[in-house]
């Protein structure tokens, strides 16, 4: 009840910052942006309660609903068209939702950041790796966490996730004579590659970073009603990811380029523009103040994350042998990615691709082309930023010879997306087709992953019915104005739709949160086993029974101590002396099996638990819980 509520107050102050009359994606783009501002600054002010959030999102939609004076067009309703997307992120999205967050970097630090925020009400704390991190989609978990609805935390992934899709539909629906169903079709094989399907319910980032690319580029190269819209939209890049504020540099630049030859916006920037550009980045001049006054007495100090061969660990530093491995990676992410990345690079990098014949033959207007060239530029240089990012090649594991890191290519396959829908305006069904047959088989492969858990089963059901009330809800629509088409709860005819649609959505994310809480202690436990010989732990059963006030965790994620025993205030031992830091906290350490690390550090680090950390409150194969103080 508290998370649907949370979403409906978002969604409904959305237009506070955009348009009266919102586009879909604006809306979408509203109440992610509200989502990540309101735990930004209540957090900063030390406010970050639950009841502050509540009391700021319900100004937010009061100042909402004031300004709507102008007529809104009726019939309000949502286009066919705009439930393919919405469809298909719903579809790979669901089985996530209904387990605990799984994901290793979520448990690792998104959610540990998220968690420490809301349980000291401030961001001003440290006692996470990572806590220097910009907050991103941390930040809108946060508001979850704050309002009493921390099962919901999957969720944040969900808004970026359709925002995408539909901002990939939008660039295509730009163009005269664009086939919007292939469009949006598009959009769905996107979201719904395992790439991107499988960030659609976690706390990575990867995602919302290609989300807020396309959302930079949009609105800068088609405009904003407002100038606070233009600051908000480059305040949300800059805070997702430590790239995130060359990633907005490089939409700003490309789109500035573009600008004076797009039809519809032209002329000098202007000293309004500069402005809300330079106001875009305050937040993340904040975030780096906040770094700085901090960083002398952190708790997890910022160098313990150094490491002395980041440059080895960069696709570029292994020269034609880091791209080939690139190359294969690519090749087996699927069509998606590859025909993604292949149009950005073929449009950037080859001026003939959009010469007047081409774009005769794909009945493209001249002012698309800019605009579609300012696309596959960023994108370009935002892929060659992941060639150059650390981590990329190896980390603790091998990240690109997996293609765990080929993740962060997202962005630049987000527009290339939005560049495939070129194809949509002369070959609609060709791409249409291979489109949805995507997208078809992204949805089998998720469900495919999640087969063996019966919940799963619900997926189609569940899917359908919430298509269905919405549809019900925003009445009929047209097949060819997604772009157009305007979303208004507050101007539907009957209640009785909305009522039905709130109260489904409250019914089944109250489901999946009874799901995901009552096996959290299950999956968790199920994740972790002695090594070599496999036996399980009971760790999670005996944190859920004790609910210390506060661990030191070691070689075990901090999110799912932070899950299971939620009054838990977690320390990361990362790259600290273990018994010393439970000590000085007054803490319990708890320490895990990580099979990334050498058996031999494990063996040490059992032994020191075992013998110079206090008295031992549980023990097995696996795990260990000792406490230092008396």
């Amino acid at each position: 009840m508290l998370a649907t509520l949370w979403l409906a107050l978002l969604f409904v102050a959305a237009p506070a910052f955009g348009r009266p009359a919102e586009l879909l994606a604006a809306r979408v783009r509203g109440a992610l942006v509200l989502g990540v501002a309101i735990p930004f600054v209540l957090g900063f002010l030390g406010l970050l309660y639950g009841t502050a959030c509540f009391a700021v999102a319900g100004c937010c939609a009061f100042v909402s609903l004031r300004r709507r004076r102008a007529p809104i067009p009726t019939p309000v309703s949502l286009s066919r068209v705009a439930l393919i997307p919405i469809a298909a992120v719903l579809l790979v999205a669901w089985p996530q939702i209904v387990r605990p967050p799984l994901d290793g970097d979520t448990l690792a630090y998104h959610l540990p950041n998220a968690l420490s925020w809301a349980h000291a009400h401030s961001v001003w704390v440290t006692n996470t790796r990572y806590w220097w991190y910009p907050g991103g989609s941390e930040l809108f978990a946060a508001g979850f966490i704050a309002v009493g609805a921390p099962w919901a935390v999957p969720l944040a992934g969900l808004p970026a996730a359709l925002l995408v899709a539909l901002r990939i539909s939008s660039f295509t629906a730009r163009v005269a004579g664009a086939n919007v169903v292939a469009a949006a079709l598009i959009g769905a094989a996107f979201v719904t590659m395992p790439l991107a399907a499988f960030q659609t319910a976690t706390l990575q980032n990867d995602l919302w970073l290609a989300a807020a690319l396309l959302e930079v580029l949009w609105i800068l190269l088609y405009g904003a009603d407002r100038w606070w819209e233009t600051a908000a939209v480059i305040a949300l890049c800059t805070l997702i990811k430590p790239s995130g504020w060359i990633v907005a540099l490089i939409a700003l630049l490309a789109a500035l380029v573009a600008r004076r030859k797009v039809v519809g916006v032209g002329g000098s920037w202007g000293t309004s523009g500069w402005a809300a550009a330079l106001l875009g980045f305050l937040p993340l001049l904040l975030w780096a103040l906040r770094d700085a006054l901090l960083s002398p007495s952190a708790i997890v100090p910022i160098s313990s994350a150094a490491v002395p061969w980041l440059w080895r660990s960069t696709i570029a530093s292994h020269g034609v042998q880091g791209m080939a491995l690139l190359s294969a990676a690519v090749l087996r992410a699927g069509p998606v990615a590859l025909a993604s990345l292949l149009a950005t690079l073929c449009v950037a990098l080859w001026p003939r691709c959009l010469e007047r014949g081409v774009m005769e033959r794909l009945g493209l207007p001249g002012d698309a082309v800019p605009a579609y060239r300012a696309v596959a530029v960023a994108g370009v240089l935002v892929f060659a930023l992941f060639v150059l990012s650390p981590f990329g090649f190896v980390a603790s594991v091998p990240q690109l010879a997996n293609g765990a890191s080929l993740r962060m290519a997202l962005p630049t396959m987000a527009c290339g997306a939005a560049l495939l829908g070129l194809f949509s305006v002369r070959y609609a069904l060709a791409a249409g087709t291979l489109a949805a047959l995507c997208a078809l088989v992204g949805v089998l492969g998720v469900l495919g992953v999640f087969r063996n858990d019966a919940v799963t089963l619900s997926t189609l059901p569940v899917v359908l019915c919430a298509l269905a009330l919405l549809r019900w809800c925003l009445g009929g629509g047209t097949p060819r104005a997604p772009a157009r088409t305007v979303v208004s709860v507050s101007a539907t005819r009957n209640a009785l739709p909305v009522a039905a649609l709130l109260a489904f959505i409250a019914m089944v994310l109250a489901v999946a949160g009874h799901a995901a809480a009552s096996r959290a202690v299950a999956f968790y436990s199920a994740g972790m086993t002695a090594a070599p010989s496999g036996a399980p732990t009971h760790l999670f059963t005996a944190l859920a029974r004790l609910q210390p006030q506060a661990v030191v965790a070691l070689d075990v994620r901090a999110g799912a101590i932070g899950m299971v025993s939620p009054r838990t205030t977690v320390y990361d031992a990362f790259g600290a002396a273990p018994c010393a830091l439970a000590t000085r906290m007054r803490a319990a350490l708890v320490l895990g099996t990580d099979l990334d690390v050498d058996p031999a550090v494990r063996a040490e680090r059992r032994a020191l638990a075992l013998t110079r950390c206090g008295r031992v409150l549980y023990r097995d194969a696996a795990a260990v819980i000792a406490s230092p103080v008396p």
